[in-house]
């Protein structure tokens, strides 16, 4: 298939693009407004408090919730401790998975199937650890 350099559209002028440009702008603003009805779209605007207010709680430390929250790896030790049975399902499972490899590499296919197993048994002693932690956290509050 060969193109014809004789056949080929040539390219609009620069008025003709820009009339193209003004047409369809004129059919988006008609298509706008039968949407809206004719009214002008509304900005969004952002909530934010009377400005006396706002300084007020910032003065007094309200929603400051650095001392209620612990980061890095003091949280890490905090949802230890709130749910102790997760990381030891994690490590059972990471056990399981990185022996199960061990195995795959040396061949020894029983064993490495009863890792495999493991690792399933380890994952759905972590999941239920979640979900029973989560639970038992909930009553509590």
């Amino acid at each position: 298939f060969k193109l014809d350099p004789s056949q080929a559209m040539p390219a609009p002028d620069k008025e003709e693009r820009k009339r193209q440009k003004a047409e369809l702008e004129a059919r988006y603003r008609a298509k706008q407004e039968l949407i809206t009805g004719g009214a002008k779209p509304k900005q969004p605007q952002a909530f934010l408090p009377p400005p006396d207010t706002l300084s007020r709680d910032l003065a007094s430390g309200v929603g400051d919730t650095s001392q209620e929250r612990p980061t890095g790896i003091n949280h890490v030790v905090h949802k230890m401790k709130e749910n102790p049975l997760v990381p030891g399902g994690m490590l059972l499972t990471v056990f399981a998975l990185g022996n199960g490899l061990r195995y795959m590499i040396k061949r020894n296919s029983q064993a490495q199937q009863t890792m495999m197993r493991l690792r399933v048994f380890g994952q759905g002693f972590t999941m239920v650890a979640l979900v029973a932690g989560t639970v038992l956290l909930a009553s509590k509050k």
